[in-house]
């Protein structure tokens, strides 16, 4: 298909440095960036979400005691954590 598109001079010129600058044709460069922008809108990029830290307040969070590495050991030891 072929299309007539009228866009600015300076946009003109800017497609043209770039395409040689590539070492294509305006219109293959065209083609392209118009290609590549329809697939971005197609597959919009996941919604970015802001995480606030720290996720739980003080009076949230549970206690953590303190274990040594005996304690561990015998934690990872004991039936329960057996396969």
């Amino acid at each position: 298909m072929e299309a007539t598109i009228h866009l600015p001079e300076s946009l003109v010129g800017r497609l043209g440095d770039l395409a040689k600058e590539e070492n294509i044709s305006v219109d293959a460069l065209v083609g392209r960036l118009v290609s590549e922008h329809l697939s971005r809108r197609r597959h919009p990029p996941a919604e970015r979400k802001t995480v606030i830290f720290p996720l739980l307040s003080r009076e949230e969070a549970p206690v953590i005691l303190p274990l040594t590495g005996t304690e561990i050991d015998e934690m990872f030891s004991s039936e329960d954590f057996r396969p």
